[in-house]
């Protein structure tokens, strides 16, 4: 449903255009928060790098069909309108059910469809390579990074030993941790190919959208990108290892951040490579000749023409409606008179237990960005009596949707490589408040003379108690109401021949006991006071 009157190419463009961008600065503030939480993820985050290229990319391809761009005749559409409210209610629905990939992908769709509705049918077929760059502003959920991630790392370890080993590094391997020099280097922190293949992946595709290859051969070449991220991941690895061990961390790291986006560079070189070995070989990598231009499948629908403005004005009131509802939604901000609370009892609980020995101990701040987390705290604390050791960490983060993917059985298995043998539902009680968790235990390997670790496990959620139960946090999560509040994740790490059950248990509710302040301060969720309470 497009009306009937043709832009001449130089009349009216120029303010469609400009209708255009503003539409779409006002369909980002309507859903200012996805895109807020899409820049925060991508900036703290060093695995979802490839948000931070989405825009370029989609500026490089704009840029490569602009001549295309500059003859297409500019309509209003009603399809932009359609996609705009579809935005909108998928952004809704993964807000409200913290499927946050949806409610990411919202964000943009409605974006694009208020673009759609006011520059017509054509200027969005020309431009669709880059409208699917778009679609790499939406971070790739944790689960599924994560699945990718652990067959990644230990690829790399691998072939990064083999490489080491050739040219005559002594250099062992403990699953994905390289020793060299007596200096371990796991892959998780010098680099497990993360960023790479989805940045890479992104990069490939602009190389080859950019230029008139047929069908096929992009298809080849864009499927080529994770072996090429690889392939980049171990050459970044090699040197790193080396550096690691010879200079030590502080150069090890340097080299490190620096290297993740040379690898980029890299990898366009290897790309630009390939193709030229293609063109030599004679393989058919080419497009055709180009033809006609063919009308827009959504053309075909088309019946009585709109004036113009007709599609705009609708997607603006669609843009329009969706910024006051926002404006109506609970905000972090209305959550931290909570948070400050909990600061503050943290601050005053003391690390220093009577009749225990503690070591304070340092939380990567990396994992505190990631969880945005609000308090942290990781203490080795010993029984000089029975010499039980156990390592305590508790993070509360101001999100309950950053802890509903992260415990035990997912986090230990993909980032230290321990296998579960088991788990079972536990509950303490100190001094009068019953605590709900779970006991895991964790071994480095399958062998039957494996180490064995026993982790006790409990969420701490504001008005819904302790318990060790992931449903119950992302039901949590799912709460628009009450994610701002957070979440707490408490565990206790024993050596599980360092210690008997009867001891480990003792230990734990010791400290849990003169954490008791705390884990009430966070049990008891949002005042009366507080705007977010309904």
């Amino acid at each position: 449903m497009n009306d009937a009157i043709e832009d001449p190419l130089h009349e009216q463009r120029n303010p469609r255009l400009a209708a255009a961008g503003v539409l779409v600065l006002l369909a980002i503030a309507a859903l200012y928060r996805a895109w807020l939480d899409i820049a925060t993820i991508g900036y703290v985050d060093p695995e979802q790098s490839q948000v931070l290229l989405a825009l370029p990319v989609c500026a490089v391809l704009l840029y490569a069909r602009r001549a295309a761009l500059s003859r297409a005749v500019l309509r209003s559409s009603i399809w932009g309108v359609v996609l705009a409210a579809a935005g909108w209610a998928l952004s809704w629905y993964g807000y409200t059910n913290a499927v946050q990939s949806l409610w990411h992908l919202g964000a943009v769709a409605m974006a694009v469809g208020a673009a759609w509705s006011v520059l017509g049918n054509r200027a969005v077929v020309v431009a669709l390579p880059a409208v699917i760059a778009l679609a790499a502003l939406v971070p790739v959920p944790n689960l599924l990074r994560q699945d990718i991630a652990l067959p990644l790392q230990k690829i790399t370890a691998s072939g990064a030993e083999i490489v080491l080993v050739a040219f005559g590094f002594d250099v062992q391997r403990l699953g994905q941790t390289l020793f060299y020099k007596d200096k371990p280097i796991t892959i998780e922190e010098a680099c497990n190919g993360m960023r790479m293949v989805f940045a890479l992946l992104l990069v490939c595709y602009c190389f080859v959208m950019a230029q008139r290859f047929n069908p096929f051969a992009r298809l080849v070449l864009i499927a080529l990108s994770p072996l090429l991220a690889v392939l980049c991941n171990i050459i970044r690895v090699v040197p790193t290892v080396i550096i690691y061990g010879e200079s030590g961390d502080t150069a090890g790291d340097m080299f490190h951040d620096i290297s993740g986006w040379a690898m980029i560079a890299l990898a366009a070189l290897m790309m630009l490579g390939l193709i030229r070995v293609l063109k030599w070989a004679e393989v058919p990598i080419e497009a055709p000749a180009a033809r006609p231009t063919r009308e827009p499948f959504t053309d075909r629908f088309r019946r009585k023409a709109l004036p113009w403005p007709v599609a705009p004005l609708a997607a603006l009131l669609v843009v329009l409606a969706v910024l006051g509802h926002s404006l109506s939604l609970p905000t972090a901000a209305d959550a931290r008179p909570y948070h400050e609370t909990i600061t503050q009892v943290s601050e005053q609980t003391s690390i220093k237990i009577d009749g225990l020995d503690e070591l304070p101990l340092e939380i990567p701040e990396g994992s505190l960005k990631m969880l945005r987390a609000n308090m942290s705290r990781a203490v080795q604390y010993t029984d000089p009596g029975t010499g039980a050791t156990g390592q305590y960490l508790i993070i509360q983060s101001k999100d309950a949707r950053d802890l509903s993917g992260h415990y035990p059985p997912r986090c230990y298995p993909n980032v230290y490589g321990y296998v579960e043998k088991s788990n079972k539902p536990r509950q303490w009680e100190i001094s009068g408040l019953k605590i709900d968790g779970t006991e895991y235990i964790f071994a480095e390997s399958n062998a039957a003379d494996a180490t064995r670790w026993v982790v006790l496990h409990c969420f701490v959620v504001p008005d819904a108690g302790t318990t060790g139960q992931l449903r119950v946090m992302r039901a949590a999560a799912a709460d628009y109401l009450r994610r701002h509040h957070g979440a707490a994740q408490v565990q206790m790490l024993f050596r599980e021949t360092a210690a008997s059950p009867e001891e480990r248990d003792a230990l734990f509710i010791k400290v849990m006991d003169a954490n008791r302040d705390l884990l009430l301060a966070i049990l008891d969720g949002p005042s009366e006071n507080d705007d977010t309470t309904p």
